[in-house]
């Protein structure tokens, strides 16, 4: 027995067995760079030897079903010049592939450049190069061709890594390449060896990006009409520990190389498994269209504006037109009010200062009032913090205490007139006096009653723990954590157009915006989307304030807990998740948190009625089923 033999077989006993293709005849431990022609029966591969010293493009054809043992092909060169990748164009009628052959009138070229070669009735033609537009004096290699003649390849971008590069082929002759955008190409991570779809629907390529199975795993990215997906690694069992390179789709397999190094020998073979692009599809958008076309629906409804993040993915959703006939459909940079859902924002602040040790939820409420008021407590009990982001004070739902009884009339076509009146000139001064006349009944702590008059009270509270008003603290803070600078309390005059136009209960008219509460924490945010898409990303996070903030402080029954104001829910579907609705007079929201799936939703219509939020769960589902359905595929 030989050494290449008894290397051979000690390579087989070390890689995955699974999914080798053609030991021996094709997979020698020296190949890589495996296309098939359309028909199936005509293979080209490169010849290593394990090294990079002598590369060699091979052919077999399949007779009576069988491989036939490899010959190099008759362009191949002759003078010790190296040759790869070749890749069958999508008609089966040439092939590209890459030479450091000698360029006649570029002497000084050291590199790989790009050739076709025709293939008429069986029989090769010469090698062509392609000329001086796609091909310049840095290597061009590892190259793939879709049916408009498009070649997608690698070279070395500004940063002297490689990049993912394309030339078109216009009037007969290539283009000036022109470098893929981000998210394939992304930061200091290497991306080669394309693989492009006939129709250019997808790209597979390898990276070493950081989270890979392996030295460099094979990616997938989607060509839509916003551009390209954010890559999805192939996962099992394409990539491995060892590197995965040069992918190649036909009959729906995923031929690819594997490489190992031993010593100072690579050893790379053929694999092939079954494949299926679409399985690596995020169905997200999709289910969210679905989401907004159900929503609308419902004929009360004008609008509706959605973001998502999931699994570190953002997506925003905006459908419908904030006027009916006026075709102004909502965008980034509208401005939504996003009600109660602000009430998670002052629960934040309020864990982030109790991580950094300046508060207790066991404080007592009244160590931070601006005045006694004994009639805070109940059964010799004194109202605590924790008592506040619980929502069981017992503190009444608003004050003054009047909007609660026009509150229950919300349907009315007057409520949001009565609700300006109410609040017309109603600032701290007058929330501190209506304190005095708050009576609190019941056990603290035990018993849920909504109430935004406490998630006033905690914004003064973060006054002052920190010395500064709450609405600067909390600009600063979004800023900061999470790079948010579209939400805000109160619109300078300026901003004001932004804010999306709204409609109450079934009145045709728009009606007013939420009238501006003492501190605004309980309800008085307008954020755009692209912002709340910031703010899921934080509260999917690990920042010590938000795993504070998510913390079950009361346990109301086996599925509905409350953490620092959110709603914890526990579902077969969800697992256990954070929820907070969101009403003004003229817009609903929701939000969801879903950490089984790495999911956030946030959505909202500038519509408010009393049948708005059922509407906005039901239209949920499919975003829900499709985080399901996506559960365990590859990221």
């Amino acid at each position: 027995m030989n050494i290449s033999t008894l290397l051979f077989a000690a390579a087989l006993a070390t890689a995955p067995a699974e999914g080798l293709f053609e030991p021996g005849l094709v997979s020698d431990n020296g190949v890589f760079g495996f296309t098939l022609s359309p028909d199936g029966q005509h293979a080209l591969w490169v010849q290593s030897g394990g090294a990079r010293t002598r590369l060699v493009i091979v052919e077999s054809r399949k007779v009576d079903g069988k491989w036939q043992a490899p010959t190099p092909v008759p362009f191949s060169a002759t003078d010790g010049s190296r040759d790869i990748d070749p890749a069958f164009a999508p008609d089966g009628k040439s092939i590209i592939f890459q030479s450091n052959r000698p360029v006649p009138d570029r002497p000084q070229r050291k590199g790989f450049d790009i050739y076709s070669v025709a293939l008429q009735d069986g029989r090769w033609g010469p090698a062509v190069h392609l000329g001086h537009e796609i091909n310049g004096d840095d290597s061009e290699s590892s190259g793939a061709i879709s049916a408009d003649g498009t070649i997608y390849f690698m070279k070395n971008g500004a940063e002297g890594k490689s990049d993912l590069w394309r030339s078109r082929r216009v009037d007969g002759k290539y283009t000036a390449p022109e470098r893929l955008p981000e998210p394939v190409n992304s930061g200091p991570w290497r991306e080669s060896n394309p693989y492009v779809a006939a129709d250019q629907s997808y790209l597979l390529y390898f990276s070493d990006a950081p989270g890979g199975a392996g030295d460099v795993d094979l990616y997938i990215s989607f060509n839509g009409k916003d551009g390209w997906s954010t890559p999805r690694n192939l996962g099992a069992p394409f990539n491995t520990a060892q590197a995965e390179f040069t992918p190649w789709v036909h009959g729906g397999r995923l031929y690819l190389a594997r490489q190992v190094k031993q010593g100072e020998r690579f050893i790379e073979n053929i694999y092939s498994y079954p494949f299926d692009p679409e399985r690596y599809r995020d169905t997200m958008p999709a289910a969210m269209q679905q989401a907004a076309a159900t929503l609308l629906q419902d004929k009360l409804l004008h609008a509706t504006s959605i973001a998502v993040v999931h699994r570190g993915q953002e997506f925003i959703l905006h459908q419908g037109e904030l006027e009916t006939g006026k075709a102004n459909p909502p965008t980034d940079a509208t401005l939504y009010e996003i009600g109660s859902v602000s009430k998670t924002f002052a629960g934040l602040l309020l864990a982030d200062a109790v991580v950094q040790g300046k508060a207790s939820l066991n404080d007592p409420l009244q160590q931070y009032l601006p005045a006694a008021y004994p009639n805070l407590q109940s059964r010799g009990q004194a109202i605590r913090l924790q008592h506040l982001v619980t929502h069981t004070s017992g503190m009444p739902g608003m004050l003054p205490l009047k909007v609660n009884t026009l509150l229950k009339d919300f349907p009315r076509h007057a409520t949001p007139a009565r609700l300006n009146l109410a609040y017309a000139n109603y600032g701290q001064r007058q929330f501190w006096q209506d304190l005095h006349s708050v009576s609190i009944k019941g056990p603290l702590g035990k018993d849920y009653a909504y109430s935004s008059a406490g998630t006033e009270l905690v914004a003064h509270t973060l006054e002052k723990i920190h010395g500064v008003p709450y609405e600067t603290q909390l600009a600063a803070f979004l800023a900061r954590e999470a790079g948010m600078r579209d939400t805000r309390l109160r619109l300078p005059a300026s901003e004001a157009q932004r804010l999306a136009p709204g409609y109450h209960s079934d009145n045709p008219v728009a009606t007013t915006p939420m009238p501006q509460l003492p501190w605004g924490a309980a309800g008085n945010l307008k954020a755009s989307m692209p912002d709340m898409a910031k703010y899921l990303r934080l509260q999917l996070s690990d920042h010590p304030a938000v795993l504070e903030s998510h913390r079950p402080l009361v346990r109301f029954a086996d599925d509905f807990s409350i953490a620092y104001f959110w709603n914890i829910g526990d579902s077969r579907q969800l697992g256990k998740h954070y929820v907070h609705h969101g009403g003004v007079p003229r817009a609903q929201s929701y939000a969801f948190i879903v950490p089984k799936y790495q999911l956030g939703v946030f959505i909202v219509t500038n519509q408010s009625g009393t049948g708005t939020a059922k509407s906005m769960e039901a239209a949920l589902a499919p975003i829900f089923d499709a985080a399901e359905a996506l559960e365990g595929q590859p990221k």
